[in-house]
């Protein structure tokens, strides 16, 4: 923790800085701000590694820094710090004399006839020889079991891709790229929830600290469901980097009458990261389903039963699971909250979170939920979790409202019935 403080540099070079831990107490970002500063006004920092997936100080980074050209440009035009301050300098393995294979004539006819799109592509764009192509293919074979996708992590061809293809992540990343991009226009309301009269009403707080984020608001006629994955415990003690309640709301598509349609999408969450105790998490439930139409709320019950008493005390209508009686196999009994029962079921509710991604049928413009999902990766043992440091309530709490999206409720209008003046009929 809080390492390079004390002591003045004029240098530093940092090695694979995308392989930094993420998240937790030892975090890439707080590595970066404790060693940076020690840096003198004529300091040099070098920040060097091969990609390790689109999320971390390493990739955030990158995007904001300048290419040499524009650097120099921005500079030389009065620009003291152009862009972040840093230049990116990208390699690419062709780039690299060593990086190729003597080949015969038989060879060259071999790789002719056996052509791949991506090595036409390369062909057609970088120029790729054929003593190349030879020793990638023979890097892919040795060291890579064949794999493109595991050649173009470590030896990567442009600087998009290689972010893109590393690291192993769950879900499609360039669709996530596409909704962070999005999710740049859509910035969310924030402020409170509040119990006026019979309703519950959104209020916004000018401060922008409010506990609610609003990207969307109840309308007539759009069906909306409200999600729980609590944290472990009751009310957790405070440690360096605890776990935390996730808990939002998905409305599910629609199209309007002759006009266009409407993907499933988040509307609503409470602020991240929360770490509210049982009443308040409750009460935060509470009111987003309230103000979503009585919405139903499907709730994790693996770690949750502490916060469904209280829901059920207060009347929330809460989601019900099928189950089956042990002593009577005919019998059919419900129970309140949703409870992954194995393996198998998790794998499937994060599939077809996965499937929304790829198929682009789904809108998420929060960013803390969609760098959960960039950091939410398949492990060395084949499962399918957060990276080390980070958190997934957000995936889990968003896959299992997307799961169960057919059970969620119609927002309805309330209208109140006029009454006539006692002395309409004297009138009359």
């Amino acid at each position: 923790m809080n390492p390079g403080i004390s002591k003045p540099r004029q240098a530093v070079l940092f090695s694979e800085s995308a392989k930094y831990p993420r998240g937790g107490v030892k975090d890439d970002r707080k590595i970066m701000a404790s060693i940076l500063p020690s840096l003198n006004d004529a300091g040099l920092a070098i920040a060097e590694s091969t990609p390790d997936g689109a999320s971390g100080w390493h990739y955030e980074t990158w995007q904001g820094a300048l290419s040499l050209d524009d650097f120099l440009k921005a500079w030389r035009a009065g620009d003291a710090a152009p862009g972040n301050g840093w230049v990116k300098v990208f390699a690419a393995w062709f780039e690299f004399a060593e990086n190729a294979k003597p080949v015969t004539e038989a060879m060259r006819a071999k790789i002719d006839a056996t052509l791949t799109p991506r090595e036409a592509n390369g062909r057609r764009r970088y120029g790729w020889t054929y003593e190349q192509m030879a020793w990638r293919r023979a890097i892919m074979e040795a060291e890579c079991s064949g794999s493109e996708d595991t050649f173009d992590e470590f030896y990567p061809e442009d600087e998009v891709s290689c972010f893109l293809s590393s690291g192993r992540p769950r879900f499609n990343v360039a669709a996530l790229r596409r909704l962070e991009l999005g999710a740049q226009l859509h910035a969310p309301e924030v402020g409170s929830l509040v119990t006026v009269g019979d309703g519950v009403e959104f209020q916004m707080d000018a401060s922008g600290f409010g506990s609610f984020h609003i990207w969307e608001r109840p309308q007539p006629g759009c069906s909306y469901i409200v999600w729980c994955d609590p944290m472990t415990g009751e009310d957790q003690a405070a440690s360096g980097d605890p776990d935390r309640h996730s808990i939002g709301v998905l409305r599910t598509e629609y199209q309007e009458v002759g006009g266009a349609c409407y993907k499933d999408a988040v509307v609503a969450r409470v602020r991240p990261p929360f770490t509210g105790t049982t009443l308040l998490t409750a009460e935060y439930i509470a009111l987003l389903s309230e103000y979503y139409g009585g919405a139903l709320v499907v709730l994790e019950v693996n770690m949750g039963l502490h916060v469904l008493e209280r829901l059920k005390d207060a009347g929330v209508p809460l989601y019900k699971r099928q189950v089956v009686d042990p002593y009577d196999r005919e019998k059919q009994n419900y129970m309140l909250g949703w409870k992954l029962k194995d393996r198998d079921q998790r794998r499937d509710v994060i599939d077809s979170l996965a499937l929304a991604f790829h198929n682009e049928t789904l809108d998420v413009f929060c960013p803390h939920i969609l760098a959960e999902c960039k950091n939410f990766m398949w492990s060395k043992n084949g499962r399918e979790e957060a990276r080390s440091g980070c958190h997934d309530d957000d995936v889990l709490g968003l896959a299992m409202a997307h799961r169960c999206k057919g059970s969620a409720t119609l927002y309805k209008q309330l209208t109140r019935r006029r009454r006539r003046p006692m002395d309409y009929r004297r009138v009359r």
